[in-house]
């Protein structure tokens, strides 16, 4: 157990959110002790409890297959969260709470092994322009965007709507459409900090099973996501994940006309959510 503990210890220091911090690639943890991949949440989820992290919950990929009949080897992502450091992303960024609550997948691959991902610092700060201090750092980051090699792959809707009543039909098309939704998370208005924004986790496993069944990290960036927003000005914006990029960075191959049946799926729904 001595190697889970080192994993989450490094997993804890990553959210210490040291803005300076140099972006670097998701790592993927091996876990060389644990049995089973239940075993291995249990750890982690008792782990984080003690060091004062909210464990929102753990989203069961393999049991979430099997309700529909498919089949998927041990997968399970952990969602949990510290206030404190979500507001020191949010404040940085109003996109970034699409990437929120942290997460953890624990799943067990083809040779069995339990392996952990998560997402480092680096990827925040990559993916939703929070501003970094180090003046070099600053000027590379600029230097990339400048050729278009900082696509962070995040799609914007404007609403017509409130965050609220935008987040409400939302909900009423989703289920609608046969998808259920496991988690509301609303983060609250703050001082200094007026924007609005409510997350809706949202899945269909007859969908991301066939995903995860192609490359099992992909189990990280799923369910998909919703994001509401209101800006500075006052306006609401949905934002969602494209499926081609959390498809890209998993590794995904030889799925094009699935991921452009859920690409042609996500902008419908957001579209509708869009108008009153």
């Amino acid at each position: 157990m001595k190697w889970i503990l080192k994993t989450i210890a490094t997993c804890i220091f990553i959210f210490g959110l040291n803005v300076n911090a140099t972006p670097l690639q998701s790592p993927a943890f091996d876990i060389t002790t644990a049995n089973s991949v239940d075993e291995a949440v249990t750890f982690i989820t008792t782990t984080l409890h003690q060091q004062k992290y909210e464990v929102l919950g753990v989203i069961n990929h393999q049991q979430n297959a099997a309700n529909v009949g498919l089949t998927l080897r041990p997968t399970q992502v952990i969602l949990f969260r510290k206030q404190n450091q979500e507001r020191s992303l949010t404040r940085r960024s109003s996109t970034v709470a699409i990437d929120l609550p942290f997460k953890i997948l624990v799943y067990e691959n083809d040779s069995g092994e339990i392996k952990l991902k998560t997402n480092d610092i680096g990827y925040y700060i990559d993916r939703h322009e929070i501003p970094i201090r180090e003046t070099r750092l600053h000027q590379l980051d600029a230097t990339l965007d400048q050729f278009g090699l900082n696509d962070n792959g995040l799609v914007h809707v404007k609403s017509q709507q409130s965050v609220s009543d935008t987040i409400a039909k939302l909900r009423s098309v989703l289920e609608a459409a046969g998808f259920f939704i496991p988690f509301e998370i609303n983060f609250n208005k703050r001082k200094n900090h007026p924007s609005n924004s409510t997350l809706l986790i949202f899945g269909n496993p007859n969908v991301g099973t066939l995903l995860m069944q192609n490359q099992q990290e992909i189990g990280i960036d799923l369910p998909q996501k919703f994001l509401v927003y209101s800006d500075h000005q006052g306006e609401t914006h949905i934002i969602y994940n494209h499926p081609r990029f959390i498809a890209k960075r998993a590794g995904i191959q030889g799925l094009d006309t699935l991921l452009s049946n859920v690409t042609n799926a996500l902008n419908n729904f957001a579209q509708q959510g869009s108008q009153p």
